[in-house]
């Protein structure tokens, strides 16, 4: 069995060898963050679903993602041979992730880059560490340059994006994200019903959706610093009752001792616990 770097050095030999070969106009490639079955993707391809019939819908995959994906789909392992083979023969590329090391940009191929967030941290060129690398940032060129459309959310993040992903030369739609058209869709009320009762959330109670670990804001919008600042009450791990959490993964209750101090939060008043005995992290 290949290794990663051995597996990702014969995916990308695959895709070079394989795009003069013809594309496929009835066969759609989707990658979500490298393999999961969510998020833009997602919605684009239930849309597409809904309204077609005789397409291949083709999705990147892991191997612990493989059962997440619904019926009539057809998942194949990121960094494969068959994986390779999936991309290059397909006539749409629907992303939310860069995909360096999987497809090379031919003609007849469509590349729809829908991303995947408002950018509160700094992205693409605006990110320090991508100027003090230009090599990477020359890397990182080329990606965007495969890029035939990238989707924006509002007017906010399109002047980011602009500046961010310099070197794309495609057209920006800015047309809001299909992952939040089921806002708007005329089931909302019973999906949302359906959801608040899986999560077991009652009627009237107020739900507060935090930010994915590992993210950034910058300190710069007082938007974002008061999404940092902002308070969540949440029921703690069995036995540690109710804390007060800080969006940055603090706490102000009182977990087990082997917790760690961490510095203080800058819009913090007191210095605050983390709330894990395993992971240390410091606030910002």
């Amino acid at each position: 069995m290949m290794g990663p770097r051995l597996a990702s050095a014969a995916s990308t030999f695959a895709a070079r060898g394989l795009a003069a070969t013809p594309a496929d106009p009835e066969r759609v490639v989707y990658n979500s963050f490298q393999g999961r079955y969510s998020d833009n993707p997602r919605a684009i391809y239930e849309e597409l679903v809904r309204r077609t019939d005789g397409v291949t819908h083709v999705w990147t995959a892991r191997e612990r993602t493989l059962g997440a994906f619904p019926p009539g789909t057809r998942p194949v392992l990121q960094g494969t041979w068959r994986h390779a083979l999936e991309v290059e023969r397909a006539r749409y590329v629907v992303a939310n992730v860069e995909m360096r090391e999987n497809l090379q940009r031919r003609r007849g191929v469509t590349f729809l880059q829908t991303w995947h967030g408002t950018p509160l941290k700094r992205i693409g060129y605006d990110n320090r560490y991508v100027v003090a690398n230009p090599a990477g940032f020359e890397r990182d060129v080329r990606e965007y340059v495969r890029w035939d459309y990238l989707i924006s959310p509002n007017t906010f993040t399109t002047g980011i994006l602009t500046e961010a992903f310099r070197g794309f030369d495609g057209e920006i739609l800015e047309v809001g994200y299909p992952r939040n058209d089921a806002l708007n869709a005329p089931d909302r009320d019973d999906v949302r019903a359906r959801v608040r009762a899986q999560l077991g959330i009652e009627d009237g109670q107020t739900a507060v959706s935090t930010r994915r670990r590992g993210a950034t804001i910058p300190s710069t919008s007082a938007t974002a610093r008061a999404l940092r600042c902002s308070s969540i009450s949440t029921t703690s791990p069995a036995g540690w009752g109710r804390t007060t959490s800080c969006c940055c993964g603090c706490t102000s209750s009182s977990p087990p001792s082997s917790d760690r101090r961490v510095p203080a939060c800058a819009t913090c008043p007191t210095t605050r616990t983390y709330a894990s005995s395993t992971s240390p992290q410091t606030c910002w």
